[in-house]
């Protein structure tokens, strides 16, 4: 679990900048467009200007996540000076050349894997987590009541958790992980 000064300063991060491109690792998994859905959604909900990217798009068997649609394949045009959010990827290299070789303003690394190599200007990286997603969500809570997860939101979290933990049969799914399905439930998950 990330401390709350993590949660924070996260939160900080996000309301001093308003231009964000959230983005995981190339053949996209459940955890990963999940993560990304959600962060998408949850920078737009706070009136962020939010992009859903990965190179590989969405694949068909992930379409049914709620609002697939707004993934892109393409960094927008002009976008120096916007923040890029990765979520579930080790390395930078993991994303795609594209994302490699573009000069963002920040980036801010969310992730759960021991592999991890920190490559953020911010790392938020939590190795006990069950998947990605919670990491997002755990950080989203650090803006309080000014934060309310959607349905969309909660949905697109619990496919993370379902992904990573193989359908929660993995050692992974701890209690914690549990808990927060039941939370994502009561969301409308």
């Amino acid at each position: 679990m990330l401390d709350t000064k993590k949660k924070k300063l996260f939160a900080a991060l996000i309301q001093k900048n308003n231009k964000f491109l959230v983005s995981g690792h190339q053949g996209p998994d459940g955890d990963v467009l999940g993560s990304t859905l959600a962060m998408t959604l949850a920078l737009k909900k706070l009136g962020k200007k939010a992009f859903a990217y990965n190179r590989d798009g969405c694949p068909q068997n992930l379409k049914f996540l709620p609002k697939s649609d707004i993934i892109i394949n393409e960094i927008p045009k002009n976008f120096e000076d916007g923040i890029l959010i990765t979520v579930d990827s080790g390395d930078l290299a993991r994303l795609g050349s594209a994302i490699e070789n573009y000069k963002f303003k920040m980036i801010i690394n969310v992730d759960h894997h021991k592999s991890n190599t920190l490559f953020g200007d911010y790392n938020f990286v939590d190795v006990k987590a069950g998947s990605s997603g919670q990491v997002v969500f755990e950080l989203l809570k650090g803006f309080g009541s000014k934060f309310k997860a959607s349905k969309d939101i909660a949905q697109n979290i619990f496919c993370t958790l379902s992904t990573d933990t193989g359908s929660f049969r993995y050692s992974n799914a701890t209690s914690e992980v549990f808990t927060l399905a039941s939370e994502l439930v009561a969301l409308g998950a």
